[in-house]
């Protein structure tokens, strides 16, 4: 008989040592964003406040991933965190306008939801032309291999700042602002 140790699972939060599941991305107490996110190639977030992205858990957001890439208008969420609700919570998405609501069919409750993903051309904004001599703001690399792919920006912050994609995907996915110059990511 196999016994699975569950404590081994779990993450402790590193800023307010909360012990977390290991499905949560953010911490249940304080809710920051645990710093293994950043490797996660995609993931979905919900706005409580006007100020705060939570993220959704792996389960809840491999759920909200797959009726995406499916190209769904609707998603009625019952994995993760929401497998106890009854239904009672369904996902619009709007995939032209890249408008991402969840709503509370019972109270009717509306929040905005966005995704953050590697491949996310809307917030990482490819780069035409840069100098020779630029590097990666995060990973202080040159820019290198076939030309400009890899090489993207944020849409508040000035020309200059150049990161790899996935060096910034992975920056923005724990905060949701540039690392130079911290105006935030809008969605």
């Amino acid at each position: 008989m196999n016994v699975v140790n569950y404590a081994s699972l779990n993450w402790t939060c590193e800023h307010c040592t909360w012990v977390n599941k290991d499905f949560d991305i953010a911490c249940t107490m304080c809710y920051i964003t645990h710093s293994g996110a950043r490797n996660l190639p995609f993931q979905w977030e919900w706005q409580p406040n006007p100020d705060q992205w939570i993220p959704y858990d792996k389960l809840s957001s491999a759920q909200i991933e797959a009726a995406y890439q499916a190209g769904l208008p609707n998603v009625t969420l019952t994995a993760g965190y929401f497998r106890f609700l009854g239904g009672r919570h369904i996902l619009h998405m709007d995939h032209l306008t890249r408008k991402f609501e969840q709503e509370n069919t019972s109270t009717r409750k509306i929040r905005s939801v966005r995704r953050i993903a590697d491949d996310d051309n809307s917030i990482l904004m490819p780069v035409t032309s840069i100098d020779a001599e630029s590097i990666c703001a995060i990973c202080i690399e040159p820019f290198a291999g076939d030309g400009l792919t890899d090489v993207v920006r944020l849409p508040p912050c000035a020309p200059g700042h150049y990161f790899h994609r996935l060096c910034i995907a992975q920056a923005i996915k724990l905060r949701d602002r540039c690392p130079l110059c911290a105006k935030s990511v809008v969605y």
